[in-house]
């Protein structure tokens, strides 16, 4: 494959989203757009199926196997693939599909942007990001629903899985626009799948923390996040999948190995309990029911997608 450098792009049921984001990259000749559609709604796949074979995109039904070659040219070099999740895998889960598949066929070269669709960015912005030496790098994300640059998840304790004391070096990046080189996935490994979907990041980082790496903040590039575009900042899914996952990693990563679980505790009751005030107060009773489940699972040590 001629082209190294590839953003990945994964779609669960917002192919609006995904076709402007395509629209924005679309003039840049020197990367390759991968779309991932993570078994979306069969409207919203037919969309986005018909705006890419339009463009010229190969179409892949990747299932869990890797392609032996991904070869259709767009333009003048770069190239355009859409593929099919056999169902839902999850934030990590889909994202390793295209990560797995260009790693077997590109060289050690490659480098990956992990891109996701409610995410406003610019051709200039990911050649910035794909121009950075640093195995690891990200840009300074705007949060659309804070209205500022968040830098919250930037230093991160990783014996709790919470923001760390002032003074603590850099450790940690925003998952939703992130540059991994093909070296970094080798040394560090893939995405972490068990959360399914949020704080990814935290678990991959203290991997790589561990490692004895670091990622590389580019300030001077700078995305806005429009944030949880497909499942909404008041639903179910999202007071679960972030508390459950919070406390899942304790139990099963940074309890076992940095022993601090009175620090976690008081950390996660006053979080957990001032999000669940917040919830019966706004009488969010659905993000009430997923702050319950989310202990009730964490506890039971259940990973994946929300049981039915």
């Amino acid at each position: 494959m001629s082209v190294s450098n590839w953003v990945i792009v994964l779609n669960y049921n917002l192919s609006a989203h995904c076709l402007r984001l395509l629209d924005a990259l679309g003039q840049a000749p020197d990367f390759g757009v991968f779309i991932v559609d993570n078994h979306s709604r069969e409207d919203d796949y037919a969309v986005l199926r018909k705006a890419c074979t339009e463009a010229g995109a190969q179409v892949l039904a990747l299932g869990m196997v890797q392609p032996t070659e991904i070869s259709q040219p767009i333009g003048s070099g770069q190239r355009l693939i859409l593929a099919s999740a056999p169902r839902n895998l999850g934030y990590a889960g889909g994202n390793n599909l295209a990560l797995r598949a260009l790693q077997a066929t590109l060289g050690p070269q490659a480098q990956y942007l992990v891109l996701n669709p409610d995410v406003v960015i610019t051709p200039t912005s990911v050649q910035a990001l794909f121009a950075c030496a640093a195995d690891i790098c990200g840009p300074a994300v705007y949060e659309h629903y804070r209205q500022s640059i968040s830098r919250d998840n930037q230093h991160i304790d990783f014996s709790t899985g919470f923001a760390a004391p002032p003074g603590t070096p850099l450790n940690c990046l925003s998952g939703c626009c992130l540059k991994l080189s093909a070296h970094a996935l080798e040394r560090y490994g893939l995405l972490p799948e068990e959360n399914f979907l949020y704080d990814e990041e935290v678990k991959f980082f203290e991997r790589v923390h561990r490692a004895g790496g670091a990622p590389v903040y580019l300030p001077e590039v700078t995305v806005e996040h429009l944030g949880s575009a497909s499942v909404g900042k008041r639903s179910m899914h999202y007071f679960y999948y972030i508390f459950r996952n919070r406390l899942l990693y304790f139990l099963q990563e940074a309890g076992p190995r940095y022993h601090r679980p009175g620090r976690f505790a008081r950390y996660y009751a006053a979080w957990w309990l001032g999000t669940f005030h917040t919830n019966l107060k706004q009488r969010n009773w659905r993000g009430a029911q997923g702050l319950l489940l989310a202990v009730w699972h964490g506890l039971r040590r259940v990973s994946g997608p929300l049981p039915d």
